[in-house]
């Protein structure tokens, strides 16, 4: 962890921590433009208290109230598109829903 923190800051990335009981969505965080570092930790543990403690930003992916949680992978693919620019807020594009 110390080498990729000590890289990430070498290189002016700021880390952005996708969390579960965060109260902001990636798509709240205005004040980073360009590159960031998406620190997603374990399905059970999270990320570690160091990397966590390192995010300029804590984030969630929006769900629906009928979905509890995501797969560590389907949330990285939710938040990168969030990111990309390619969802709308407005319209819900990058909520997780359940599937029928």
């Amino acid at each position: 962890p110390d080498a990729v923190l000590a890289h990430l800051e070498r290189h002016e990335v700021p880390i952005v921590s996708l969390e579960v009981g965060a109260s902001r969505s990636l798509a709240s965080v205005t004040d980073v433009a360009g590159r960031i570092a998406l620190l997603l930790g374990g399905e059970r543990r999270g990320a570690s208290p160091r990397m966590s403690g390192a995010a300029r930003h804590t984030v969630h992916v929006p769900m629906t109230d009928d979905v509890e949680s995501l797969n560590v992978s389907v949330a990285a693919a939710i938040a990168l598109y969030q990111r990309s620019g390619a969802a709308d807020p407005e319209r819900g594009a990058a909520i997780a829903r359940p599937t029928p």
